[in-house]
């Protein structure tokens, strides 16, 4: 989905993935990318000049290979650190996309990455709320930008 809003949360993401984790998204989500479900996710609400949260969902093949990644380390990883760089790569990623917000002006507060339960996924949007997809060939992930109203 393309976002609406005056900011870009794609490229802002999809740069995230690149520099800290070293997935490179591809060009268009293929229809294998666009079926595989989401088993992993992390919350990050903050507060500022704007707040809300920020949600990143996960599919199998990506949470194991961004935490070999970030680590450097090859083959099974343990499921808690796997859990922790996914919670790094979410406060990142909402750090960056706050920032590209407000163009770097204001001071932001983030609370700590919360791991998010897959079975309470959903795919319907709350009301102003952005989401993007990024496939990778890994899998995909989804970024879900939610802003309060205030």
């Amino acid at each position: 989905m393309t976002p609406s809003t005056a900011f870009p949360l794609y490229p802002t993401a999809a740069a995230t993935f690149e520099e800290l984790a070293m997935l490179f998204p591809s060009d268009v989500l293929t229809e294998e990318q666009q079926e595989l479900p989401f088993t992993a996710g992390v919350s990050v609400r903050f507060f500022g000049p704007k707040s809300g949260r920020l949600e990143v969902r996960t599919s199998a093949g990506v949470v194991p290979a961004i935490t070999e990644n970030m680590l450097g380390a090859e083959g099974a990883v343990d499921p808690q650190l796997q859990s922790d760089a996914l919670g790094e790569l979410g406060n990142v990623l909402c750090g960056n996309v706050v920032s590209s917000m407000t163009n770097g002006v204001g001071v932001f507060h983030l609370h700590p990455p919360r791991q998010l339960d897959p079975a309470q996924f959903t795919d319907l949007l709350e009301p102003n709320e952005e989401c993007v997809d990024i496939g990778f060939d890994e899998g995909r992930a989804q970024v879900r930008l939610f802003l309060s109203s205030r």
